[in-house]
């Protein structure tokens, strides 16, 4: 595992793969948006409780359904 990848997990607990980090930061072609999972995983790692957490501390509001 690349030590990113082990960074991910060891302080989120979570595993995230090569390709979604890939497609997140645009240096491979994505035909999705990312999945609530990565975008939890990501801000986890940033310090945040969660995605909704990252948003909302940016003054965003999250749109509903």
């Amino acid at each position: 595992m690349p030590k990113c990848l082990k960074s991910f997990f060891k302080k989120t607990g979570r595993e995230i793969s090569p390709n979604a980090l890939n497609m997140v930061f645009g240096i491979m072609p994505a035909k999705f948006k990312p999945s609530a999972y990565t975008l939890d995983t990501l801000s986890i790692y940033c310090g945040y409780a969660g995605w909704e957490d990252f948003y909302s501390m940016n003054g965003w509001i999250l749109p509903t359904s």
